[in-house]
């Protein structure tokens, strides 16, 4: 995915959270986003991205899961592409028992998968949250915090 089309997806999902209705019918924001200025082709492959992420899912769930019992060393390509903020990140949310390791392995997946030269810990938000709202039960409270980088909420 290029950073355009990834400005897209981190503004529907910072916008509409995981409001699921809002992508339902995406038709009624499709102009809005054109209007603030995004590219036509942009907003049609952001939403199409979106809707693989809601039907493929991710495995994320249930909510708290057990924390692990291990670490996972990333490999070459990630630790390349991702930074070390970002990674570390996904580790502190699989600490806390926000992310199994089936989220953690959708969200490197689709961090991998970005037409950007570094994932940092901004982009990073934006897939944690958007694989959580994929999960069948999504948080809204949780997905806000995760936005924000609001872990002293998620501990707590």
């Amino acid at each position: 995915m290029k950073r355009r089309v990834f400005d897209v997806v981190a503004y529907i999902t910072r916008r509409y959270g995981i409001d699921r209705s809002a992508l339902a019918d995406p038709g009624g924001f499709r102009d809005e986003l054109i209007d603030v200025g995004f590219e036509e082709d942009d907003v049609e492959r952001a939403l199409a991205w979106l809707d693989r992420l809601r039907r493929d899912g991710t495995g994320a769930g249930p909510w708290l899961v057990e924390p692990p019992r291990s670490i996972r060393v990333p490999t070459a390509e990630e630790a390349q592409k991702l930074s070390a903020e970002a990674r570390g990140f996904v580790h502190r949310l699989e600490e806390a028992g926000v992310l199994g390791e089936a989220a953690r392995e959708a969200v490197y997946e689709r961090a991998l998968s970005l037409d950007l030269a570094e994932v940092g810990i901004d982009e990073m938000r934006v897939l944690v949250a958007l694989v959580l709202s994929a999960a069948p039960v999504a948080d809204d409270a949780l997905v806000a915090r995760v936005l924000v980088g609001d872990l002293e909420g998620i501990y707590n």
